[in-house]
């Protein structure tokens, strides 16, 4: 945090921050994490900072003030991906969701290698490889997608786990990018299978 001072400005400083940064569309399912801030509305530490826009932005604003939400939402808007890690230092937490759609069992959000690269622990509300890979790589806590019970209790779960689990959360988080997500690693998978393709030709 103390070398990205301009973001202290932006996130709160107080509480526990939970983090969303990306998109905000219908595929993020902002309902789901709406509903999950309403059954956690006696957490008034609990900040919802949310880095990003969408074509649904305007509708989830409207959604957090009919429960009320207001105060514990904020709304960043959007920044320049480079950016991104210095409001991530600002966060305690990062969050990662999709809907409960057999095609996103099979993806995992571009955001997961990149809250595991700045070394942040997870909460992950989504099915599929998504899941397994934050299970896998105890870098936080995954719950089933659409589930907003779910994802409450695995938010006060993470709130109540105090810094020292939360910061092995963060060391195995950073630890799984760079034994599966760093470019050596990458680079070297990818000329593998090129070199492989070459050779049976």
């Amino acid at each position: 945090p103390e070398q990205a001072p301009d973001h202290a400005g932006l996130v709160p400083q107080d509480g526990f921050r939970l983090m969303f940064a990306g998109n905000i569309g219908e595929s993020q399912d902002f309902d789901t994490l709406v509903a999950a801030a309403a059954l956690l509305r006696e957490r008034e530490d609990l900040h919802w900072v949310i880095v990003g826009s969408g074509r649904d932005g305007e509708r989830v604003k409207r959604l957090v003030a009919e429960n009320g939400l207001e105060e514990r939402f904020h709304f960043l808007g959007r920044h320049p991906e480079e950016e991104m890690p210095k409001f991530f230092a600002h966060a305690d937490a990062m969050l990662v969701r999709l809907k409960d759609i057999p095609i996103f069992a099979l993806t995992v959000p571009y955001k997961t290698q990149s809250y595991m690269a700045c070394g942040k622990p997870i909460i992950a509300s989504l099915n599929g490889e998504g899941a397994r890979i934050v299970n896998e790589s105890g870098a936080g806590i995954a719950v089933a997608a659409t589930q907003p019970q779910a994802l409450a209790n695995a938010i006060a779960t993470m709130m109540d786990a105090g810094p020292a689990r939360r910061q092995s959360y963060a060391a195995s988080s950073r630890k799984y990018f760079e034994m599966n997500y760093s470019a050596d690693k990458v680079y070297a998978a990818l000329e593998h299978a090129l070199a492989s393709v070459a050779r049976n030709r």
